[in-house]
């Protein structure tokens, strides 16, 4: 969950600044707050995913891949949330 998301806020920050290099006659405004609405989630669901796997780490004792799993899923779901709380919050802007 950390290489993935880790890796959605690189890509989205090349795309978005390889754009602007190559085309920079395409106003890419709406793009650029698409880009930080995607980077904003993925920083949220990283430290989600590292709460929660630090938590269950420390509180309950199972096999460590039970942790793994967990986090991610919270992870993914913490994720998918935000970015429809962003679009909800921004739609109009």
């Amino acid at each position: 969950a950390l290489a993935t998301s880790s890796s959605v806020i690189c890509n989205s920050l090349f795309l978005y600044i390889g754009l602007k290099k190559k085309y920079p006659q395409i106003i890419i405004i709406k793009l650029g707050k698409t880009v930080a609405k995607i980077i904003f989630s993925a920083i949220i669901s990283v430290g989600c995913a590292v709460i929660i796997y630090n938590i269950l780490n420390y509180a309950i004792l199972m096999p460590r891949l039970f942790y793994l799993m967990i986090a991610v899923g919270f992870s993914g779901i913490i994720y998918l949330l935000f970015l429809e709380i962003i679009i909800i919050m921004f739609s109009n802007s």
